[in-house]
């Protein structure tokens, strides 16, 4: 049985431990490594049967997500597209991710859009803190793309899609809404 090609394409964020608010959690987050192995993750505790790739744009607070690095994301789904890749996870931080999604809603071509999945997720606290959302938002986002029910750009937060162009961040409440 032939599985589908996922691209994970990785900008940085939360969900890596890229949070400047808190420096301390950084620091930290390189002592376990291992914390977001996302290959091990997806393809072994996940077991999403997929052929599982990764790209890394950069690590980076979300808020220092350039429109470079947002060409970078649009070429590297562009040219997987090309190779037969249909489904796209991106990992992102929760502050611009909206933009992103926005951003290649606005710059993929329509083929791309038509024609595969493209998911942005990320998370409100780093992967390896305790009560972290990041891996129920992997986790959804994931199901959401091999189970085939969505074609072109969403952004999946608590279980939830949302189309980037309708979404917003409720900082304080630290959840996303329409």
């Amino acid at each position: 049985m032939n599985k589908p090609k996922l691209l994970h394409i990785q900008t940085g964020g939360t969900i890596n431990g890229c949070v400047p608010e808190y420096i301390e959690i950084e620091q930290i987050a390189g002592l376990f490594s291992d914390s977001v192995n996302f290959k091990k993750h997806i393809t072994q505790s996940f077991k999403a049967a997929v052929e599982y790739s990764e790209f890394e744009v950069c690590k980076k607070d979300s808020r220092d997500i350039t429109s470079s690095d947002r060409n970078i994301v649009a070429q590297v789904i562009e040219r997987e597209f090309a190779q037969g890749t249909k489904l796209f996870l991106i990992t992102h931080g929760t502050f611009t991710m909206g933009e992103t999604g926005v951003f290649l809603q606005e710059n993929l071509s329509e083929e791309v859009q038509s024609e595969s999945s493209i998911v942005l997720t990320g998370s409100m606290y780093p992967w390896n803190v305790y009560g972290s959302d990041a891996p129920m938002n992997l986790g959804a986002s994931i199901s959401q793309l091999i189970s085939g029910a969505v074609k072109g750009v969403w952004l999946c937060m608590h279980g939830k899609l949302f189309d980037p162009r309708n979404v917003s961040k409720d900082v304080e409440k630290r959840i996303f809404e329409e």
